[in-house]
C-alpha cells in the first residue's frame, strides 16, 4: 500500500472511531494514547493507563481503534519506511470534525527531508561520534523521523542505533504523537517489544 493510501486508510479507521465513539472531541488524543500504551505495555503501570483511556470510550470504539495501530506498524515496522502519517491525518480530520482545537499545521514530508538533508550533509552518526538531534516544537515527530530517514539512506539503518533523537512541545497530543511514530521507528525499542509481543505482530498479521 502506497503512503497516500495508508494516510487515507488511517484517517478513514480514525474517523470511525470518531462515529463509533459518538463524536466525542478528544477521539484522536484517546487512539494515540491507546497506541501509546500498546508500545509502552512492558512498562508498569501501562495496563491501567491503557484501560484508564478504555474507560472514556465507547466499547465500539475501543474494539475500532487498534486498527489503526496495526496500520502504523505496517507503515513503520514491515515496510520500514520513515514518513510522517499522523500529522497529515490529524490535519485532515481537524477539518473534517470542524475543531478548531486540532487546527494545527505541519511541515510536509518533502520539506523535512530537504531540511534534514541540508543540515546533516556528510554526518554520519558512529559509536564513536553519535548524533543527537533535537526538535523544540515537535509536532508529530516529522522533522526528527527525515533525520532517521537521511541517516537510514546515506550510511545503512544499523547506523540509526548512534543518532539519538530528542523533541519537546506544549501539546500533549503533539508529544503523544511524536513518540509514537518515534518508538515505531527505533529499531532496538521495535526488537525489544517484538520479542515480548509475538503474539500481537501475529495477530496484525493475521488481520491484514
Amino acid at each position: 500500500m502506497s503512503e497516500g493510501n495508508q494516510i487515507a486508510e488511517l484517517a478513514k479507521v480514525i474517523d470511525e472511531v470518531y462515529t463509533l465513539n459518538a463524536h466525542a472531541h478528544d477521539t484522536f488524543s484517546q487512539v494515540i494514547e491507546l497506541c501509546k500504551w500498546t508500545l509502552r505495555r512492558h512498562e508498569p503501570g501501562s495496563e491501567e493507563q491503557y484501560m484508564k483511556v478504555v474507560g472514556y470510550m465507547q466499547a465500539a470504539a475501543v474494539r475500532t481503534a487498534p486498527q489503526a495501530f496495526a496500520i502504523l506498524m505496517q507503515h513503520f515496522v514491515m515496510d520500514q519506511q520513515f514518513s510522517d502519517l499522523l500529522g497529515p491525518v490529524y490535519m485532515e480530520l481537524a477539518g473534517k470534525w470542524k475543531q478548531s482545537g486540532l487546527g494545527q499545521y505541519f511541515t510536509p514530508w518533502p520539506v523535512c527531508v530537504a531540511m534534514a538533508e541540508m543540515v546533516m550533509v556528510d554526518v554520519e552518526p558512529t559509536q564513536e561520534n553519535p548524533l543527537t538531534v533535537n526538535e523544540p516544537c515537535v509536532g508529530s515527530g516529522a522533522m526528527l523521523l527525515a533525520a532517521r530517514d537521511v541517516v537510514a539512506r546515506r550510511f545503512g539503518r544499523p547506523s540509526l542505533q548512534w543518532l539519538k533523537v530528542s523533541g519537546a512541545d506544549i501539546d500533549p497530543l503533539c508529544v503523544n504523537m511524536a513518540e509514537v511514530q518515534l518508538r515505531l521507528t527505533d529499531d532496538q525499542f521495535m526488537m525489544s517489544w517484538a520479542i515480548a509481543n509475538a503474539h500481537t505482530l501475529t495477530d496484525l498479521q493475521e488481520n491484514k
